[in-house]
């Protein structure tokens, strides 16, 4: 059941995200990065790391040259903001603080595995002038989508707790 509604709510992030084309400046806001971390905080390494796998095997898929950079990143974010979730409070909006960490951590390792050995992009150019607003963009999407998301986590880990 809980991997059946986050695959819903992935792919539903994921079509937003590709079909509707919202730019803000000249940044386009990571729904699925959001969805990941957010659901990494809450359940932990182990299930961040499965969602940031399969997050990332299908966006390689639709838009990577290969098939393993995004995987990886991806599945990096997930262990790491999962294993912050015994330092992070559910009930707080302390989450977006480690939203933003888990954004620049996605951002360095995309510069570090994309564009240091091809383009001579400066990372501090790249991180002052993308990721900084991504961070912005992306922790202010999360004020809005993280109460869904918790409520949708309380009802399935209630209804866990109910069968066992």
């Amino acid at each position: 059941m809980r991997s059946m509604i986050i695959s819903i709510l992935f792919f539903f992030f994921f079509l937003i995200e590709t079909t509707i084309n919202i730019n803000i400046g000249f940044i386009k806001p990571n729904l699925t990065l959001t969805l990941l971390i957010l659901y990494s905080l809450l359940r932990g390494h182990r299930e961040g790391t499965i969602i940031g796998l399969l997050i990332g095997f299908v966006i390689d898929v639709f838009y990577g040259a290969g098939i393993g950079i995004n995987m990886m990143i991806y599945m990096h974010v997930g262990y790491i903001m999962g294993c912050l979730k015994k330092e992070f409070a559910r009930e707080s909006y302390g989450f977006i603080t480690l939203m933003g960490l888990g954004i620049i951590l996605f951002s360095v390792e995309k510069y570090i595995l994309s564009y240091m050995f091809i383009d001579r992009i400066n990372i501090w150019q790249y991180i002052t002038n993308y990721t900084l607003m991504e961070v912005v963009l992306n922790s202010l999407l999360s004020l809005m989508i993280y109460p869904i998301i918790y409520m949708i986590n309380e009802n399935l880990e209630e209804k866990e707790y109910r069968k066992i």
